[in-house]
């Protein structure tokens, strides 16, 4: 039985219809929406202001995950801005929750 989902998103939209269909799907899981600010591009130094525009946007995609299941009806939704390698940092995140489905 699928109890805790982590939804990364990434602020591009595409995740919209995993998020509606996992909230039908599993009105009664705990939901765990996150943003990974990639802090591990080669060869790119992160500027205070660059860092600031990618933690905005982070925000912003973690702020629709979690309307778009408010609006589904799941109003306890974690949320969590995570920094790294995104496939690394959403795996981990996703062990140390024990979730069950990274959507």
């Amino acid at each position: 039985m699928i109890k805790k989902i982590v939804i990364p998103t990434d602020g591009y939209g595409l995740e919209d219809h995993v998020i509606r269909y996992v909230a039908r799907a599993f009105p009664f899981a705990d939901f765990h929406v996150i943003s990974v600010i990639n802090t591990y591009e080669r060869g790119v130094q992160l500027t205070t202001l660059l860092y600031k525009e990618m933690k905005e946007s982070a925000e912003k995609a973690m702020s629709r995950g979690k309307r778009l299941l408010e609006s589904e009806g799941i109003h306890d939704v974690k949320t969590r801005i995570l920094e790294g390698l995104p496939s690394r940092k959403i795996i981990e995140y996703a062990k140390s929750v024990d979730a069950d489905l990274i959507a």
